[in-house]
């Protein structure tokens, strides 16, 4: 499961260097302990490791639209909201886009009852499945 709860979702573009997109495109990159930060009305991803970097975090600028940065600043107000990286894509006009989550960090508890209630639904489906079939 999910280490966040986002309860607001943003998409951004990315600045990027000729290398960055190559491992976007062919997926050479790893998201999973990449948190959105606020420096200066900017914002930016930190921890983002794409592979022809090697292992090493890059931090990379979000391009957003300044009502966008002002509702994420509001948000990061309060001190419980946290900003991740939700998934990568290549948008229509061919540009790689972040989807970006500001939420809550689950707590064990909440991480636990998430996991229960999928793995309910899912022999739910199942029996009806089988019911049907």
């Amino acid at each position: 499961m999910h280490k966040y709860a986002s309860e607001y979702i943003f998409t951004a573009g990315v600045v990027l260097k000729g290398s960055d997109v190559r491992d976007f495109k062919h997926y050479d990159f790893e998201i999973r302990d990449a948190v959105v930060n606020i420096v200066d009305y900017e914002v930016f991803v930190e921890n983002l490791i794409l592979k022809s970097h090697g292992t090493l975090p890059q931090c990379r600028k979000l391009l957003l639209q300044s009502n966008e940065i002002n509702r994420i600043m509001q948000l990061f107000s309060n001190k419980r909201n946290k900003g991740f990286v939700r998934r990568v894509f290549i948008s229509d006009k061919n540009l790689i886009k972040l989807e970006i989550g500001i939420g809550k960090v689950r707590r064990k508890v909440e991480k636990k009852s998430a996991e229960k209630r999928a793995t309910q639904k899912r022999e739910l489906e199942k029996t009806l499945k089988e019911l049907y079939i």
